[in-house]
C-alpha cells in the first residue's frame, strides 16, 4: 500500500503549459514550498487515494487517454516522498524522515562557513499591515499615476541630459570622496520601497506574505519579502506582475526623483535626490535586472518563458553538453526539448558559471582586503574551495567516477589532443623573453627654471642651436635686488663708520656689542643678495642642443618664478630605462634587448643590458611611466607628490647599440629582453611564489 498524501497540502490550478496542457501547483503549507505538476502526474496524484500502483495506473489508463506504468506511479510516489508530501505510516518512514531532518543540521562552524555570506533575518509579518494598507494603495495602479510617471522620466532624463557634464562631474566627486552614508541612506530608502512594491501588488491579487526582513548577501544587508505565494497565480501575467513590481516602484522613485534634481535650487534637498537618482537607476538596471543571478530579472526572465526551475535544468543540460562533448559517453539529455530551447538553456547554463566564476573570485579578493589579513586570509580560501574549487571539483569526481566507460573517440581525441597541447605549452620552456616598460632618453638633459619671478635681460637661445658648456644662456634682473643691494651697502657703510668712531662717543661706545651684531647681519643679508644675483646669469651645465624654448621669450619679458625657460639635451647619448615587474633570475648580464617605442615612426632599436637593480624601485623616477600619467606602471598616492609603485619593480639599465639621431624629447615604450627559455608553468610560479611572499607579511 502506498502512504497517503498529507491532509494539510493544497492544489489549486497553475498556468497552462507550453503545449497548451493545464498544470496545477501544490502548495506545502509547512515549509512554504510549492510545486509545478503537468496533467499526467495530476491524474496519478488524483487517484492516490486508491493506494496501489497497479490500481491507479489501471484507473487512469481506464477513465483517460493516460496510459501509464507501476513503474511511472511509482516514481511519482518517490518523488512525493523525496519533497515529504505524504504521510509518515510505518517506522522506516519515519527513521528515514529523522536521518533527513539530522542531516540538514549542520554544526555552528559549518553553518556559519557555508551562510556567511547570505543568511535571511525575519523582521516582522506583514500581512495583516498590508491588508489595511492596500485599500489606500489603489491610486498605484491606476493609468494616471503610470502616464505621470512616464512623463516624470521623459523630463528629467531629458534635463539630466542636457547638464549631463555637471551631473558626471558631481557623481565621480562623490565617489572619489569616498562619502558613503548618502548612499547607504538612499540604498536603505529604495530597496524598502523595492520590496513593498513586491508585497502590495502580490497581496492585491490574493497572495499571502507571510515575512518580511533582512538579509546579508555577500557581507550587504539588502531587504526581503517572502512573495512566493505568487506561484499559485494561474496568469502569467499577475507573477510576471508581482515579480517586477519592485523594479517598477524603483524605477517611479528614480522618475520623481530625476525630476526633482533637475527642477530644485542648489542645497541639502537637491542633494539629496541625486543620491536616489545614481542609486535607483544604476542598481535597478545594473543588479535587478541581471538574470544571471537569483534576483528579479532571473525570475522575470523564467516566468516570461514559462520554465519552471530555469537554473536548475538549465544547469543539468550544461553538465550533459559538457560531458557529452569532452567525452561522448553518449547519455541521453536530462530532458527532451527543442533544439533552439535546449542551445538556450545550454548558453545559459555556460554564461552563469562564466559569471558566477569572475563574481565569487571578486568576492573573495573583496573579504581578502575587507577583513584584517588573517581572517581575510580565512574567508578568502573559504570563497576560493567552498564556491569556485568545490563545484569543480565535484564535476571532475563524477568524471573520475566514470572513468571506465570512456572509450576512444572524436570526443575523447580531440579533448585529449587539447589537454595534452595545453599541458606541453604550460611545461616546455619556450619562453625567452619579457617584456617591460621603458623609456629612452638622452643620458644629459635637464631643463633650465627661472629662479625667482624676473624680468629678461637678453634673448634666450633659439631652438636647435648647439651651446657649450658654460655658455651663457639668459641674464635675468629683479630690481627688488638692486635696490636691497645698494641700501643694504649704505646700511654696512653707516655701521662701520659708527664702530669706527665709537671710542669719541659715549652712547655709540654703550652700543658697541650691538653695532657689531647688526653688521655681521647685514653682511650676511648682502652676501645672500648677491648670490641671488649670481643666480639670475643662467649658464649651460654642459655642451647640448636646446630643443624647447619659452615661447615669446624676449627681452624685457617677465617670467614667472619656477618657470621653464630651456630645455637642453646632449645629443650624443643615450640610455633605456627600463621598471621590470617582479625579480627575474634568468636575466643574464649584458643580455641582449629590443627598445619598441610608442611612437610607430621609430624602428626598433637593439640594446644591451647594462645594469640590474639587485633593490626594487621605492619611487619611480620616469614620471611618463606612472598609471598617474598614462602609463603601464600602477602607483599609489603619496605625500608629497611622489610616485611609489603599488608592486615590486626593478630598475635596468641599457645601452643602444647603434648610434642614433639628437633625441629631442623622451621617448615611451616597451623593451623585450632575451633570456634563456622557460616555461609559462616557471614563470607562473614565480610570480605566485613573490605575490604569496609580499602578502605573508602579517
Amino acid at each position: 500500500m502506498l502512504p497517503p498524501l498529507r491532509e494539510d497540502l493544497l492544489l489549486v490550478p497553475g498556468p497552462l503549459a507550453r503545449n497548451g496542457s493545464p498544470t496545477w501547483t501544490i502548495h506545502d503549507p509547512a515549509s512554504n514550498r510549492f510545486f509545478r505538476i503537468g496533467w499526467f502526474s495530476f491524474e496519478i496524484i488524483s487517484r492516490w487515494p486508491l493506494g496501489n500502483a497497479a490500481a491507479i495506473a489501471d484507473a487512469v489508463a481506464a477513465q483517460t487517454t493516460l496510459t501509464p506504468s507501476v513503474a511511472d506511479v511509482e516514481q511519482v510516489g518517490r518523488t512525493l516522498r523525496h519533497n515529504m508530501l505524504l504521510q509518515i505510516t510505518n517506522p522506516d518512514d519515519l527513521a528515514w524522515l529523522t536521518q533527513k531532518a539530522q542531516a540538514g543540521h549542520h554544526h555552528w562552524g559549518r553553518w556559519l562557513l557555508h551562510n556567511y555570506l547570505f543568511l535571511r533575518i525575519p523582521l516582522l509579518h506583514p500581512d495583516r499591515l498590508l491588508d489595511r494598507l492596500l485599500p489606500w494603495c489603489g491610486w498605484l495602479f491606476t493609468s494616471g499615476f503610470l502616464l505621470v510617471v512616464l512623463l516624470s522620466a521623459l523630463v528629467g532624463l531629458l534635463l539630466i541630459g542636457r547638464q549631463w557634464d555637471y551631473f558626471s562631474t558631481t557623481l565621480l566627486h562623490s565617489w572619489v570622496e569616498g562619502d558613503l552614508l548618502p548612499y547607504g541612506i538612499a540604498l536603505v530608502l529604495s530597496k524598502s520601497l523595492h520590496e513593498l512594491g513586491h508585497a502590495l501588488v502580490a497581496k492585491r491579487y490574493g497572495c499571502r506574505v507571510p515575512v518580511m526582513g533582512v538579509a546579508i548577501l555577500m557581507l550587504w544587508p539588502v531587504l526581503f519579502s517572502e512573495t512566493s505565494e505568487a506561484w499559485r497565480l494561474p496568469q502569467r501575467r499577475q507573477r510576471l506582475a508581482v515579480g517586477a513590481a519592485g523594479m517598477l516602484a524603483e524605477l517611479a522613485l528614480a522618475a520623481v526623483a530625476s525630476l526633482a534634481w533637475s527642477l530644485l535650487p542648489d542645497g541639502p534637498l537637491r542633494n539629496a535626490t541625486f543620491f536616489l537618482v545614481t542609486v535607483t537607476w544604476i542598481l535597478t538596471l545594473a543588479v535587478n535586472l541581471n538574470p544571471l543571478m537569483r534576483f528579479d530579472g532571473y525570475f522575470l526572465l523564467s516566468d516570461w518563458l514559462e520554465w519552471v526551475n530555469l537554473q536548475e535544468r538549465s544547469f543539468a543540460l550544461g553538465r550533459w553538453f559538457v560531458r557529452e562533448t569532452l567525452f561522448g559517453w553518449g547519455d541521453p539529455p536530462p530532458e527532451r526539448l527543442p533544439a533552439g530551447r535546449r542551445r538556450f538553456l545550454i548558453g545559459f547554463a555556460l554564461s552563469t558559471w562564466l559569471y558566477r566564476f569572475f563574481l565569487f573570485l571578486g568576492i573573495a579578493l573583496l573579504v581578502y582586503h575587507f577583513f584584517f589579513k588573517i581572517l581575510g586570509l580565512f574567508l578568502f580560501g573559504v570563497e576560493m574551495v567552498y564556491f569556485i574549487l568545490g563545484p569543480i571539483r565535484r564535476e571532475v569526481g563524477v568524471w573520475f567516477g566514470r572513468r571506465q566507460s570512456m572509450r576512444v573517440n572524436g570526443h575523447t581525441l580531440v579533448t585529449g589532443t587539447i589537454v595534452l597541447t595545453l599541458m606541453t605549452g604550460l611545461l616546455l620552456p619556450w619562453l625567452n623573453s619579457v617584456e617591460a616598460p621603458a623609456t629612452l632618453r638622452a643620458v644629459q638633459h635637464t631643463r633650465i627654471f627661472s629662479p625667482q619671478a624676473a624680468r629678461l635681460e637678453t634673448a634666450l637661445p633659439p631652438v636647435g642651436q648647439t651651446v657649450e658648456a658654460g655658455t651663457l644662456l639668459a641674464r635675468l634682473h629683479v630690481p627688488d635686488l638692486n635696490h636691497r643691494e645698494e641700501r643694504l651697502q649704505r646700511e654696512i657703510e653707516l655701521l662701520q663708520w659708527q664702530i669706527a668712531v665709537s671710542g669719541q662717543d659715549r652712547e655709540l661706545l654703550e652700543q658697541g656689542q650691538s653695532l657689531q651684531e647688526q653688521l655681521a647681519s647685514r653682511l650676511t643679508e648682502l652676501e645672500s643678495t648677491r648670490k641671488e644675483q649670481r643666480l639670475l646669469t643662467l649658464t649651460a651645465p654642459f655642451t647640448a642642443v636646446v630643443v624647447e624654448r619659452l615661447p615669446d621669450a624676449a627681452p624685457g619679458v617677465w617670467v614667472g618664478d619656477g618657470e621653464a625657460l630651456l630645455r637642453l639635451v646632449d645629443p650624443g647619448t643615450a640610455v633605456v630605462e627600463a621598471f621590470i615587474a617582479g625579480n627575474h633570475p634568468g636575466i643574464a648580464p649584458h643580455a641582449e634587448a629590443v627598445f619598441y617605442a610608442e611612437t610607430p615612426d621609430v624602428s626598433p632599436l637593439p640594446c644591451r643590458l647594462e645594469s640590474m637593480d639587485l633593490v626594487n624601485t621605492q619611487r619611480l623616477t620616469e614620471p611618463e611611466l606612472a598609471s598617474r600619467y598614462g602609463g603601464p606602471i600602477l602607483v599609489r598616492e603619496e605625500q608629497r607628490e611622489e610616485l611609489w609603485p603599488r608592486e615590486a619593480h626593478f630598475r635596468i639599465t641599457l645601452v643602444p647599440q647603434i648610434s642614433l639621431p639628437p633625441l629631442s624629447q623622451l621617448l615611451r615604450g616597451t623593451v623585450v629582453i632575451t633570456i634563456p627559455p622557460e616555461s609559462p608553468a616557471s614563470r607562473l610560479w614565480q610570480h605566485l611564489s613573490a605575490m604569496l611572499l609580499r602578502e605573508s607579511g602579517f
